[in-house]
């Protein structure tokens, strides 16, 4: 049995990694399945898809629209 090279106090805060799809105005589909984090800019011109390798950014004028794995939306019952 191997050990996990991450220790237990580690866990919590490792991410959470789920899909994000994203469809733009010319139909062109975009499908991130390992995402860390994802934002719109303040100013609503970029979206901005985390993944472990890559950061990429889409300005927001190009997207139709976007989906999520809905997990992430989830919280915890205390």
């Amino acid at each position: 049995m191997s050990k996990s090279p991450w220790r237990r106090d580690q866990l919590k805060e490792l991410p959470v990694e789920y899909w994000v799809k994203v469809v733009l105005t010319d139909k062109e589909e975009l499908q991130y399945n390992n995402v860390i984090r994802h934002t719109i800019s303040d100013d609503m011109e970029i979206l901005e898809i985390d993944t472990p390798k890559e950061v990429v950014i889409i300005p927001m004028r190009q997207v139709k629209y976007m989906t999520c794995d809905a997990g992430i939306f989830q919280q915890k019952k205390g």
